[in-house]
């Protein structure tokens, strides 16, 4: 589903990302981790043809993109099913047929009752609902997200788990900081830092030394040792 190979990405003399591998082909959630700075946001721009980058890449024509909410100008006098329209790219001279899965994607995160809103009005949790309801109108097979969980309350980041868990046929590649949840709900876990550090389940996640290289933590720092001790609870 997707295929990375040697890819690059340069903003101007700076290196972003160098030599990324990644190979995903099963639908399920991947975990994109790494430090501040690591490149997960431009991976992801990358994916979507957002920035250039040298390298190959191939990825499902049908794929969307859930970016951080500050990177949305909430500004704009625009409803919720307005924004949720505007996903449909496909669909867009089907008026009646657009109109109808914006109504769905918005109940999908419980937002029916808010079609009509200003998009100003609405809190952290709401804004992020309704990102993704935009990305999942057209039913992608690859749907990224950009730290999803940022400025978002408790109940809707449960909420978008439990959406994301519902998506049978879609690969979901998440990039996120909050790595315990991730290493309860993710089928597979990439450690980004420039370059893929490692790429694997869970399980396959445990070494110690892994992480290290992942965030430039010792590996007898007690944010590693949690994490380890995590992984080797859930075995």
């Amino acid at each position: 589903m997707l295929e990375i190979h040697d890819l690059n990405v340069n903003f101007g003399a700076r290196a972003v990302l160098e030599g990324v591998e990644l190979h995903l082909q099963q639908p399920g959630m991947c975990a994109l981790l790494g430090p501040n700075g690591a490149g997960k946001t431009t991976l992801l721009r990358s994916i979507m043809g957002l920035v250039p980058y040298r390298g190959t890449l191939k990825a499902p024509e049908n794929r969307a993109y859930v970016p951080q909410i500050s990177q949305f100008q909430w500004s704009y006098p625009m409803t919720c099913i307005d924004v949720v329209k505007t996903g449909a790219i496909r669909g867009m001279w089907r008026r009646n047929k657009v109109q109808h899965q914006g109504e769905e994607a918005l109940e999908l995160v419980q937002m029916g009752h808010l079609r009509d809103r200003g998009i100003a009005a609405l809190s952290g949790g709401q804004r992020q609902r309704l990102l993704l309801a935009r990305a999942l109108v057209e039913q992608p097979a690859l749907l990224l997200l950009d730290e999803p969980f940022n400025g978002v309350d408790v109940p809707s980041q449960l909420l978008i788990q439990e959406v994301i868990a519902r998506l049978r046929n879609t690969l979901v590649l998440i990039s996120t900081h909050d790595i315990p949840s991730a290493l309860d709900t993710a089928h597979t876990m990439v450690l980004l830092n420039q370059r893929v550090i490692a790429q694997g389940s869970v399980q396959q996640l445990r070494d110690p030394a892994l992480w290290e290289r992942g965030f430039g933590l010792s590996a007898q720092s007690s944010m590693v040792r949690a994490y380890i001790r995590q992984i080797e609870e859930a075995a």
